[in-house]
């Protein structure tokens, strides 16, 4: 059994898309996850449950450190009802299930 991992396959749109935020290089990777959330739940950032009981923040930001561009890079993982995919370039929320 082989995995297609290819970026063509990774990178097409998706109907499940909740949101898409792209992320500045004035926040960390988890700050623009938390708005992310915070949007598409509308509600304010402190009523979120914490990131590191799902993550270890403190991996996930050296893993997508601010400013640096590296398109191969994606990791996805769930928190608050969807599936959160983080690239160095965007927090996308898969809708719930």
């Amino acid at each position: 059994m082989t995995t297609d991992t290819s970026p063509e396959r990774t990178r097409q749109p998706r109907e499940d898309v909740a949101l898409r935020q792209p992320v500045g290089d004035d926040r960390t990777i988890c700050e623009s996850i938390f708005t992310t959330v915070a949007t598409a739940e509308d509600r304010p950032v402190t009523e979120l449950d914490p990131l590191g009981e799902t993550v270890d923040s403190d991996a996930l930001n050296a893993l997508f450190p601010s400013g640096l561009r590296d398109s191969s890079r994606e990791l996805a993982f769930h928190y608050a009802g969807y599936t959160v995919v983080v690239t160095d370039e965007a927090v996308t929320l898969l809708s719930p299930t």
